[in-house]
Parts: structure tokens; sequence; C-alpha cells
């Protein structure tokens, strides 16, 4: 007796433009390079090549990620709030019923039929049957198409073939099942029970056996044709298994959605179809992902990530998501982000394959940070142009800097101006660096005096001086109550009986509601008054008193503040600071004279409305007290000495401060 034994072991896929079967269960090997078999590849946005079955595999083989983009494989995305709805049953309890045998609409709502035509009769066939796995693509078995000799890519223009979705008749001329029938060119089921041919579709459940369990089981001639790629079902219900059978799929159900787990492929005959062998789909998933991605990328591209690059559609201005998919053709407009430089119009354009035809390599560069500095003078140009040094620069802008006047180099550095360049990542080739104030300064402002009195200080003669206000909440306006020197950006030294109340716990005084205020280049002793270019007006943020200072109680010892200012000093030719002899370089002899400026009282016993200056001799701590018998004594404490004479007696410049000239250098300097 003939064995007899209906077999194939490969799978296909349907499309509308034809049908392709998995002829090599071998894994292919993958191929970075562009130049070898660069039509059976997916260009990756950045440029190299991958294989077709990396595109989508939950792995970024691209180096920019353009083979797993969102957009691309929102197919291969199930589940909850994700793109693809797949494996759900729809059952609205209309029943077809043969000899008491039925299937519900909608209990396999993924199932179709597939028909040839017969050239004979002008009329098509029930073939064999598949399952739909994308709007327009049906799995199914290759025996029902494969023809010794013909390629693996089979055209419909060759074999006419039409799918049949939603219907569970097998006649598809004469019946209408639901309204979900619609007939298509190129892909569905029909079944046999004993000899007769049934007229509508049957559904069963068939229970899982594994490949050894099944290879076991079947030691008559049939275990050969169970190949490493097939499990078996078993079915009790006896029903004869014929050609338009194959194809059929089985699924299981995983987290609420049906799983197509295997392809109908062969049947026992000699056992009456009991057992029924299934292509396992886990072993042929790379193939119909390659497919897959073949049918859909083919006519596409990915828009991929480049750095400052934004994009959109020729004469539009919408702006499109990296990863969004472009059409074959579709030529997409490129421009630069805020922050980038744009060396040329830019444009690609898709030629398929995740491929695209682009006018430049690179197209924006990113623009260097504004230079800007209180110590430095920069000057920016770009091709021997003028550039704004304030803005944003473009690659290959040159900065040119060299200290400002009223500074000098840091330690060590040549006085000879640097150079900076702005490369084409948006870096300068090195840092600024930050000149050092020049203190202790005088800079006369030529045609700056304030009134032709001589005791009337001149712009420029001590602009490290500064008035110390306070707000007077009754008036709403600020009180001039003392004077300082600047000696940093955001330092100023005064006395610390200026800030002084009784009962004070803490010598430390945060000030955060504007309270008191400092002005530098200033002139005129009313607050309002802008004097010139050089007047600030800075609030105080904190004061540190001396930690022995107690006031009166303590006759004055101790009596010096540091002010923390808000924001910095700009320093210039009229603010600057004072210079401090932090090594005890310099000593002052009685007699010397040294520089005071202030509002105080003048001769005729009144605040004076603008500033003051004098020189006054030096008077070291004991020819002071010596000077004085009237109790004024307890007063020239050990941290004092004095400064006068009666030349000047009657001239009260204020209080908070007094300098002592010195040099250093050659250069004649101010140290407080």
């Amino acid at each position: 007796m003939k064995v007899a034994y209906t077999w194939f072991i490969y799978s296909c896929l349907f499309f509308e433009s034809g049908i392709l079967c998995d002829r090599k269960l071998e894994r292919r090997q993958a191929v970075s390079s562009c130049s070898v078999d660069t039509d059976d590849k997916f260009f990756c946005s950045s440029g190299p090549c991958i294989e077709w079955s990396w595109v989508c595999d939950g792995r970024k083989d691209c180096s920019d990620g353009s083979d797993e983009t969102k957009e691309l494989c929102a197919r291969y995305e199930y589940g909850t709030n994700m793109t693809t709805s797949c494996g759900r049953v729809y059952v609205n309890n209309d029943e077809l019923i043969d000899n008491d045998k039925k299937s519900i609409v909608g209990t396999l709502p993924w199932k179709v039929g597939i028909f040839q035509l017969n050239k004979d009769n002008s009329k098509y066939n029930l073939t064999c049957t598949g399952s739909i796995i994308a709007p327009n693509v049906v799995i199914s078995a290759a025996q029902c198409f494969v023809q010794r000799g013909l390629s693996n890519q089979i055209s419909i223009i060759d074999r006419p073939v039409i799918v049949v979705v939603g219907n569970y008749n097998r006649n598809i001329i004469t019946m209408v099942d639901n309204d979900f029938t619609q007939i298509m060119e190129v892909v569905l089921g029909g079944s046999k029970n004993g000899t007769r041919t049934t007229s509508v579709l049957l559904e069963s459940s068939l229970p899982f056996i594994d490949h050894s369990t099944c290879r076991k089981m079947n030691i008559d001639g049939f275990n050969q044709f169970v190949t490493f790629d097939k499990f078996c079902t078993h079915n009790k219900l006896g029903q004869r298994m014929l050609n338009e059978n194959a194809g059929s799929g089985i699924s299981f159900l995983h987290l609420k959605s049906y799983y197509i787990t295997g392809i109908l492929s062969i049947s026992n005959n000699l056992k009456n179809d009991t057992v029924i062998g299934f292509t396992d789909i886990k072993y042929h998933v790379q193939w119909i992902r390659v497919v897959l991605n073949k049918h859909f990328i083919a006519n596409s591209c990915v828009l991929p990530t480049v750095e400052g690059v934004v994009y959109s559609y020729e004469g539009s201005n919408e702006i499109l998501s990296h990863g969004t998919l472009i059409n074959h053709n579709q030529t997409i407009i490129e421009n630069c982000e805020i922050g980038y430089h744009k060396v040329y119009y830019g444009f690609r354009i898709c030629l398929g394959k995740g491929k695209w035809l682009s006018n430049f390599e690179k197209l924006c560069f990113k623009m260097c940070p504004p230079l800007e500095s209180d110590s430095l003078d920069i000057k920016c140009s770009h091709n021997g142009q003028y550039a704004n040094c304030s803005n944003l620069l473009i690659p290959d802008t040159i900065a040119t800097l060299s200290c400002k006047s009223t500074y000098n180099a840091p330690n060590g550095q040549d006085e000879t101006p640097l150079e900076l360049l702005c490369q084409s990542n948006g870096m300068w080739n090195k840092q600024l660096y930050r000149c050092n104030p020049n203190c202790g300064r005088v800079y006369i402002i030529k045609n700056h005096v304030l009134t032709k009195n001589v005791e009337n200080a001149t712009v420029g003669t001590a602009p490290w001086n500064v008035g110390i206000y306070q707000l007077n909440k009754k008036k709403s306006n600020h009180d001039l109550i003392c004077g300082g020197s600047i000696i940093s950006p955001k330092l100023v030294v005064s006395a610390a009986h200026c800030f002084w109340q009784k009962g004070m716990l803490s010598r430390k005084i945060s000030i955060n509601d504007g309270l008191y205020k400092i002005a530098v280049g200033k002139y005129a002793r009313n607050f309002t008054v802008i004097d010139n270019d050089f007047t600030q007006m800075i609030n105080v943020e904190t004061v540190h008193l001396n930690e022995g200072y107690y006031g009166p109680l303590g006759f004055h010892a101790e009596d010096i503040a540091i002010i923390v200012l808000q924001n910095r000093v700009s320093f210039s030719n009229g603010v600057a600071p004072v210079c401090i002899d932090w090594n005890g370089k310099y000593n002052v002899a009685n007699g010397d004279q040294g520089k005071i400026v202030g509002w105080g009282e003048t001769e005729k016993g009144i605040f004076s409305p603008i500033l003051l200056e004098a020189y006054v001799p030096y008077i070291n701590h004991s020819a002071c007290q010596n000077m004085y018998t009237n109790g004024f004594q307890p007063y020239v404490t050990v941290d004092k000495f004095c400064a006068g004479s009666a030349l000047v007696s009657g001239q009260v410049v204020g209080r908070g401060y007094i300098v002592a000239p010195a040099y250093a250098f050659y250069t004649p300097i101010h140290i407080i």
C-alpha cells in the first residue's frame, strides 16, 4: 500500500502585488557595508546599511536609531495603548450552521479564503486559507502556490488569485454572508467532514503537541515530515483535511489576544487526518519581518535625528518630528534650530528603502556663545568683517581680547592681545580669562570738573568712593548715611557704626527689603541724580560687622564693616577699587598726606550737596592720644590712627572712609 501524506515545509506571505515564500530557513548574516548587495539592504538615515530583518527587531542597529523609530515600527506594537489592535474576537451571535456544526461570525476575524482562477470554467475555486497579519498582508502555506521551477516570489499575473475576507461560505459568487465580506485581488479557507464538503466555515479547538512528542507518536513514516519547524495537533473530530485547509492558522490566547502560532501544513492520511502538522511561526519570524519590512518600507524613508536640523515639507512651515516616515520621492526642506548657523540651502529626497539623497554632509553648525566681560575689551570679526560679540557667533569667528584700561593681565599673562576662535562644535578654542582691576588709580577725566571751586572733587579723582544710602520710609526717599570704598566688584569697606543698632544679637545683617543701597560714580549728594555714565546704584545684600564691635560702649573699637552687594560693580575709568596692603608692605609716617573725600559738613556748617576732597596729614596712634586730654583719648583705641590739622579743622568730609597714598612700581596708587 502506498503511503500518502499531505505536506509542505514552507510559509508564504500574500501582498497586493504578489506572493513571497520562505525557502531559506537558515539565519542570514549581517552585511553592514552598503557596497554589497544594496538592493537587499535597509539604508540607515545616517548612511550605513543593515539587514532587513534587523529593522524593528527591538535593537538599534543603526547608529542614529532610524531602524527602530516609533512610526516605522508601529505595525509591530501590540497591546494596550499600542498602535495595532490584533487577535481580538468580536462575536455578534450570527450563527452559521451546517449539519449541526457551526461557526459564529467574528470568532476568527483574521481568517481569509484564498481562491484561484480555474481557467476551464473561468470560476474561482477555494484552494487554501490564511490569516490576516497586516491591512494588506496575509500569511498562508507555500504549498498552495509553489510549482516546480518557480521563483519564491510569484506574480499574480502568472497565477490569478483573489482573497476573500469576512466570508463564511465557500461559494464567493452566490452569497454574501455579512457586512464584513470583501473580495480582494490576491487570499481564505474551507473544510471537509468525512468525504462531504461543508458549505460553511467550521471552527475547532485542537490540543498542542510539541515537535518531539509528535515525532515519537508517528513512526509510520509520517515523522520524517515533522521537520524541526513543526508541531502537531490531534483532530479528535476526525475531520478530513483537504488541500483547501492548508494555510489555516492556529492561534493561542495570550493576555486577552490571540497570537498566530502555526500554519497548517501536513496531515497523516493513514490516521484519517487525526494528526495535523503546523509550521511553527517562531522559526520564521525573522523571514516574516524581512518581507514585511521590504513591503512597507521599500517606498519610504525615516527622517533622521541630526543635531540642530529641523524638517518641513516643501511649501510648508510645519515642523516634522524626527523619525517621521516620508514617502518615496518626497522632498523635505531642512533648516536649523535657533543657536545653529545654516551653511547653505538644504533639502533631502526620499529614494526609498530608507535611503536619502541629500545636497550636504553637514548643514547646521552650532554657534558659539556671546562673549561678554567687565574686565576685557573684546573685538570680533568673521572673514575680516565686523561681528557683534554680544550675539551668537558663527564658526570661524575670531575674537581679539585685551584688558580694559582700568585692568591688568592676570599673573604671568602676556599683555599681548589674545585671539579666540569659534569652532564648528560651537565651542571657543580657549576660555575667556579675567583681568585684575587696577586698584588705587585715579583717572582724571577732562571736562568733568563739577565746579570751579578747588575743593570740589573731580570725576575720577577717587573712583573707589561709595555713597551709602538708607531708605527713609516716611519720606519715601533715600538718605545718605555714610561713605565707603570699593575693594572688589561685590565688596565695599565702611564703618560698622553706620549699621549699628542697640541690642543687636548678630554681627551679620541680611538685607532683603532694599533698606540699604550704595551708589558708585556718584558726585551729587542727591540719590535721584544720575551724575554721569559711570553712576551705578546697587542693592546691599549683606553687611558683616567685626565681631569685636560693640558701638559706643566699646568706644567704637574695631569700627569696620564689609558690605556685600547683590550685583557686581562694573569697573571703568570713573569706577575702580582702592588697594589693600594685604602683606604690610607699605608704612605711613607722621605727616604723610592722605586723600579723603565725602559729602560732610563745610566751613559754613551745612552738608555739601556735592562730593568734596581734601588732603590731610597722618597722625599715628600714640601721637593722636597725646594730642587730647578732654576725654577723647578712650576713643583712640588700639586700632585707630588720626588725620587732620588746624588747617582743615573746619572741614568735616563725612564718615566711613580714609585713604592714604603710597607708591609701588613707580606708579602712584592709593591704599586704604
